[in-house]
C-alpha cells in the first residue's frame, strides 16, 4: 500500500509541474502564446538575444506601466506592454 501512495504522490506532483506558467518576465519559448504565461500575459519577442519573455497582455497605452509601450506582438493580433526602449 505504501509503494502505491508513493507512487501516486509522485505523479501527482508530476502533473502540477508540467502546468506550470511563466509570470510577468519570465522566460517563454513560443511568439503570441498565452499558454506559457501566466494570467493577462503572453510570449513576447525581445530586442536581445535572451530570446522570449512572458510580457502583460495591453488593449491601449493606459494598460501599461511608465516606461511602456503597449506594441503588438508577433504571430497573432495581441499587444503586450513592452519596454520603451525597444
Amino acid at each position: 500500500m505504501r509503494i502505491v501512495t508513493s507512487g501516486l504522490l509522485l505523479f501527482v506532483l508530476a502533473l502540477v509541474a508540467c502546468g506550470d506558467e511563466a509570470p510577468i518576465g519570465g522566460p517563454c519559448d513560443t511568439p503570441g502564446a498565452t499558454t506559457e504565461c501566466g494570467d493577462n500575459a503572453v510570449c513576447t519577442n525581445t530586442s536581445s538575444v535572451d530570446g522570449q519573455v512572458c510580457r502583460r497582455l495591453c488593449d491601449a497605452q493606459t494598460d501599461c506601466e511608465v516606461g511602456e509601450k503597449c506594441n503588438g506582438v508577433s504571430n497573432g493580433n495581441l499587444k503586450s506592454c513592452q519596454p520603451s526602449s525597444s
